[in-house]
């Protein structure tokens, strides 16, 4: 609802969630920034893990830990929106939080803040949450997130599907990731392989998972399709992105080489 202004997200001030409202570019391609920027929350965490999203009319979608994994045990996953109409940040029931450019919205991972706003927390555990992705479920508007659960120390990762269905998060475990998918030894265990929600059909979610392959030990895509409800109604497994598209191109050039007799 905003066409003539450009909305600028990103890990700022403090190293905290940050915004920006900015001109379109001008026939210099020049922009200027008439608000902002402004620091969103306040974490007790140092840096705050943050993924965004628009709805495509007057929402930005912020979903952010309390910071990093590495460092933070409970590592709590916290939902807002940012309402571009008025530039006030609210919990996903609408409850306004904050104004932004008055000052941060504070967030900790303590019982009593959960219990103060509910509805700002997606996941307390007792382990360490990172986020992956935030997407938008239905004609609604509707929430979905895509989020790992790594334990203590750090070796086992779990991913989740977390479904806002307007009543509570319904966070729905899909499968084991196990530990950190690169290959350096007690350094950032807290890297998964990776998971992706499909943009254009939430229902549908993808997992890097490791597994005893022809090569020795890699890693496959494996799609989940999901119910309205948020539960698993069947995986399938995809190819191996590396291996089989190297298979494929060079298949694909020597045929050429055989049709026009070219080497090069």
């Amino acid at each position: 609802d905003d066409p003539e202004h450009i909305y600028l997200c990103w890990r700022g001030i403090g190293w905290h969630p940050t915004i920006a409202k900015l001109s379109l570019p001008d026939d210099k391609d020049e922009v200027d920034v008439v608000w902002g920027p402004y620091q969103i929350v306040q974490s007790t965490g140092a840096r705050p893990y943050a993924k965004y999203m628009s709805n495509g009319k007057d929402k930005i979608y912020l979903t952010y830990t309390t910071g990093h994994p590495d460092n933070e045990l409970p590592n709590f996953l916290y939902f807002n929106y940012i309402d571009i109409k008025t530039l006030q940040l609210t919990d996903v029931r609408g409850t306004v939080l904050s104004t932004i450019a008055d000052g941060t919205f504070k967030v900790n991972k303590t019982g009593d803040y959960a219990k103060q706003y509910p509805s700002t927390v997606v996941d307390n555990p007792s382990e360490r949450d990172w986020v992956w992705q935030i997407a938008s479920s239905d004609r609604n508007g509707n929430p979905v997130i895509a989020m790992v659960r790594i334990s203590d120390n750090k070796e086992s990762h779990d991913y989740y599907y977390a479904k806002w269905n307007g009543h509570e998060w319904k966070k729905t475990f899909l499968i084991n990731a196990g530990g950190h998918f690169h290959q350096t030894p007690n350094l950032e265990k807290c890297y998964s392989a990776g998971m992706a929600i499909d943009p254009s059909n939430v229902n549908e979610v993808y997992c890097s998972l490791p597994v005893e392959g022809k090569y020795g030990k890699v890693y496959e895509i494996v799609r989940f399709i999901m119910s309205e409800d948020g539960e698993v109604i069947s995986t399938r497994r995809q190819v191996r992105p590396i291996p089989d598209v190297d298979y494929f191109f060079e298949n694909q050039w020597r045929a050429y080489r055989k049709r026009t007799g070219t080497e090069h």
